[in-house]
């Protein structure tokens, strides 16, 4: 019933995880560690579970426990960008038009802003004040005075590739808010090559404030910018992967390639590229058009990987298949499972880093949030008895409004089942599904790789030293 350990991406981290780093002593923060082991423990019935009961027919189910990861587990992330996307639509949104702004970086400032709060949020706050500025003064030549603005922006970790890209998806709201209404303010071409210019010239002014001058820096400059002292690694690792392998010489096979096109930047409708910073502004939705809004929440919050996606070949190369085909005629990205595992250490975020911001009437501490935003009116009854709000919707609800299936619905009677209890104790776990006949299943990570065998220091008859094998050690 239960078959995520059956995938090859399950198998890959299973198998992988220890060889890759603990062998290699390499080290990483804890947090990214945790990534990996709360993944391999995820939907499994060996690690705990609900015992789900209904009292019409006295049927039972037992529903695993999830790991809540924001990265690696492509079900829980998938969770979060359904139940964060209804949250958004239901309760923040209001019924305004919304276009989505969308800027990414140069791949120094995308190294730069990958393991950097402080910087990664200068560098949002100017972001967030141009497109503000731009609506504010616009309508203040329409003689609109004291006008807001509002926005959610989403930040993005991840490229096709399954490359290190850090960059922002904001959600505006296609004008402004003035005395309890809303005015839409129009957005050409040339405004938006006018704001990527101006954008450029103000990040990189205060980039240098903060001791990085980008003009001086170059691409081979990225790998001698350590992520801490203690982590040098990891430096290595995001280097990697935000250049996508261009530094080290360990880029991906491209599987279906026809020929090698020169670069060439996004052109179109308000779009902008200018030296790295490329702009987007082109996607408008209507405010009747929810559908389309809910798809679009969706496609801002959306994991970084998919398993349906990652093949196994073999136990040395794993194969990603791209989303859309490059121009070339790439189809298919070829790995080594040591470069897969990299890239995906590389896609995790800092501890408690907010990956989702609200600025502006959509924000929390707004005194006006209250007039525009919506309320959130559902509640749910804890444990003692009591009301209150709902900020995270069940599962069941989540699945019952995405996929149109009702899992707390039983399969004999077609009555709702209840929640009986939690089974948590190893003791109790094991007892319950021997009695179901379900065979337990725990994680099988291979030992890291061992010291080198005996045959390579000694001669096949093993009186003697390989003289060849020390002379190329460097001891």
């Amino acid at each position: 019933m239960f078959d995520e350990e059956q995938s090859d991406y399950y198998k890959i981290i299973e198998k992988e995880l220890l060889s890759c780093f603990h062998s290699k002593e390499v080290q990483l923060p804890v947090h990214v560690e945790s990534e990996f082991h709360k993944y391999l423990s995820c939907g499994l019935l060996s690690k705990g579970f609900l015992r789900v009961v209904c009292h019409h027919c006295k049927n039972e189910k037992l529903v695993p426990f999830s790991c809540k990861s924001r990265t690696i587990c492509p079900r829980c992330a998938g969770r979060r960008m359904n139940d964060g996307a209804s949250h958004l639509l239901d309760h923040v949104i209001p019924d305004v038009p919304i276009r989505q702004w969308v800027i990414s970086f140069p791949f120094l400032l995308r190294y730069l802003l990958a393991y950097r709060p402080k910087l990664q949020n200068t560098v949002m706050s100017i972001w967030i004040r141009l497109i503000s500025s731009f609506y504010k003064k616009k309508a203040k030549s329409w003689r609109v005075q004291g006008s807001d603005c509002g926005s959610v922006t989403v930040i993005q970790r991840f490229g096709g590739s399954l490359n290190l890209n850090v960059h922002f998806h904001s959600l505006f709201a296609d004008g402004v808010f003035h005395n309890n209404n809303f005015m839409r303010i129009p957005v050409s071409h040339e405004e938006v090559e006018s704001l990527n210019k101006k954008l450029k010239v103000r990040v990189l002014r205060a980039l240098k404030r903060q001791g990085f001058d980008l003009s001086y820096m170059e691409e081979s400059d990225v790998e001698t910018n350590e992520f801490e002292s203690d982590f040098p690694d990891m430096a290595n690792f995001l280097s990697e992967s935000v250049t996508d392998g261009k530094i080290n010489g360990s880029r991906a096979e491209k599987v279906g390639q026809l020929f090698n096109p020169p670069f060439q930047p996004f052109v179109g409708k308000r779009c902008s590229y200018v030296d790295g910073f490329s702009m987007h502004a082109n996607v408008y939705i209507s405010k009747y058009n929810k559908k389309g809004l809910e798809h679009l929440c969706r496609y801002i919050l959306r994991p970084a990987i998919s398993k349906e996606r990652i093949t196994r070949l073999g136990n040395d190369y794993v194969l990603l298949k791209l989303k859309t085909p490059y121009s070339d005629g790439t189809t298919h990205l070829k790995f080594t499972t040591e470069q897969f595992m990299r890239r995906l250490v590389a896609l995790i975020p800092p501890k408690m880093a907010n990956l989702t911001r609200y600025h502006g009437v959509f924000g929390a501490r707004k005194k006006e949030r209250s007039k525009f935003v919506k309320r959130n009116k559902t509640k749910k009854k804890t444990r003692e008895g009591t009301l209150r709000k709902e900020y995270r919707m069940e599962w069941a609800k989540l699945l019952r409004r995405v996929f149109k299936i009702d899992v707390l619905k039983c399969n004999g009677c077609g009555e709702q089942m209840q929640i009986l209890c939690e089974v948590v104790k190893q003791e109790a776990i094991i007892k319950i599904l021997n009695h179901l006949k379900f065979e337990p299943y725990y994680p099988d990570l291979e030992p890291a790789r061992g010291p080198p065998v005996q045959g390579d220091f000694f001669n096949e008859s093993g009186d003697d030293f390989n003289q060849e094998y020390v002379e190329q050690c460097d001891f």
